[in-house]
């Protein structure tokens, strides 16, 4: 459950950047960038991964008891709606950071140097 969580964010971090939303391969970018973000906060150490997880399974159950789903299948709209609604958490904005970083970090791999345009 706490996976869905991270993905949700993750997707709602995704969902703001326009070089993702110019994609062709929107779907394949998802997944990849959804499995790092999480394998990540997997390999994590354990004073760090078991808050996150705790943390996400709250998100997950608030997510679920407001819009009747997890955040992962939630439009994009709903989805950042919903993200912004849970700035008022307590330390939310330092995890939505780190996973915003993580997404970055990803998506950066995606990236062609060889394409015009991407180093400018």
């Amino acid at each position: 459950m706490w996976a869905e969580a991270v993905s949700g964010i993750s997707l709602a971090n995704l969902d703001s950047l326009k070089y993702y939303r110019d994609q062709s391969d929107r779907e394949k970018i998802k997944e990849d960038v959804c499995l790092f973000v999480n394998q990540g906060i997997r390999n994590l150490p354990f004073f760090f991964y078991v808050p996150l997880r705790a943390y996400g399974i709250l998100i997950s159950s608030l997510c679920f008891l407001t819009k009747g789903s997890l955040p992962d299948q939630l439009t994009p709209s709903a989805r950042q709606k919903f993200v912004r609604r849970l700035k008022i958490l307590p330390f939310f904005g330092t995890m939505n950071k780190l996973i915003g970083a993580m997404v970055f970090l990803r998506l950066f791999d995606h990236i062609s140097p060889t394409k015009e345009g991407n180093l400018t």
